[in-house]
């Protein structure tokens, strides 16, 4: 199911993923050495850090050798690896994000508890936050308000 009109360039890539896609490593390890440069580029370019680069790239491939049965062969082949590629590396930036959100705030937890002064910052963000907590209970029809001080009253 090769399109016609591709060259022999295509045809000769199209047997190599046909005999991958069989199972045949050499034909696999053909892929590898041909596409590595432009996989690990893309990635260099997306993630911006050579280490995580050559991770990803290294994952790319894992991925692309499990999914090579899925591989549309009316589709040029490089066209598909990089589409691979870059949603590989969309999903290692979203991960990374997130990691950063996650211990940026293990990082805050840490930094206000371990202290007997509070840093700067985290007196800023408790000033903030208190403000904030005000602004809402200001914001609270009157009967609720007073009820929080009518507890505080009564509790004494």
């Amino acid at each position: 199911m090769w399109v016609a009109e591709q060259g022999p360039e295509e045809d000769k890539v199209y047997n190599i993923v046909q005999r991958a896609r069989a199972g045949d490593s050499d034909a696999f390890g053909e892929l590898y050495d041909s596409y590595h440069g432009r996989v690990l580029g893309l990635c260099r370019w997306l993630l911006d850090k050579q280490a995580d680069a050559e991770d990803a790239a290294a994952d790319v491939f894992l991925k692309v050798q499990r999914a090579l049965a899925s591989y549309d062969p009316f589709l040029p082949f490089l066209w598909w690896l990089l589409s691979v590629t870059s949603h590989h590396c969309v999903d290692r930036l979203r991960r990374r994000r997130l990691e950063a959100r996650l211990f940026a705030d293990e990082d805050m937890a840490a930094t206000v508890s371990t202290g007997a002064q509070p840093c700067p910052l985290s007196e800023i963000l408790n000033d903030e936050q208190r403000r904030r907590v005000r602004e809402l209970i200001d914001r609270l029809p009157e009967r609720y308000r007073l009820a929080g001080s009518c507890n505080q009253k009564c509790a004494t």
